[in-house]
């Protein structure tokens, strides 16, 4: 019966290894994408990681309906988004969570009909969120949450064109 508790704690700490070595590294990752119904997603957490994500969609170029998603969780890590896209009908979402991270989200559409969320939540966080939006005749959009608790938080919103709207929640 004792080795069977032995060899089983032995099993329990093992099986549990692998998340702890999953942590204190450099995760980057990079997406281009070029034409029509695109859909990149990036998720990255752990803890005193150091996460960068770019995700590049027609930017410069042409495309349509493309959708961008980012999420970054964990605590102790240095988390950078950053999304471009160009064309029309284009949605990006970051979401960055955790506590004790640096924050940091941006987001370039040239279009029309662009939405942005980017969502900054947690404690002890520095956050910061830069959108800029180009297009006319059609909506754009752009939301930007920033919670939690004993936070800096640092948003702004470009928007050129018509068809524009803009929200901004800090708290």
């Amino acid at each position: 019966m004792k080795n069977i508790l032995i060899n089983g704690i032995v099993a329990s700490f093992l099986l549990g290894a692998p998340a702890v070595l999953a942590d204190d590294n450099t995760n980057a990752s990079t997406i281009d994408q070029i034409g029509v119904n695109n859909l990149a997603q990036v998720t990255q957490g752990g803890s005193h990681n150091s996460n960068d994500s770019a995700i590049d969609q027609a930017f410069g170029g042409g495309g349509d309906a493309l959708l961008a998603y980012v999420d970054q969780k964990g605590t102790h890590n240095d988390n950078k988004s950053e999304i471009k896209q160009g064309g029309l009908d284009q949605y990006a979402d970051i979401i960055q969570n955790g506590d004790f991270n640096f924050n940091t989200a941006h987001v370039k559409q040239d279009g029309a009909h662009s939405e942005t969320f980017v969502t900054q939540g947690g404690t002890n966080n520095t956050s910061t969120a830069d959108v800029t939006q180009h297009g006319t005749g059609a909506l754009n959009s752009t939301v930007v949450t920033q919670g939690g608790a004993n936070n800096i938080n640092s948003a702004t919103v470009s928007q050129n064109g018509s068809g524009l709207i803009s929200a901004t929640t800090q708290n």
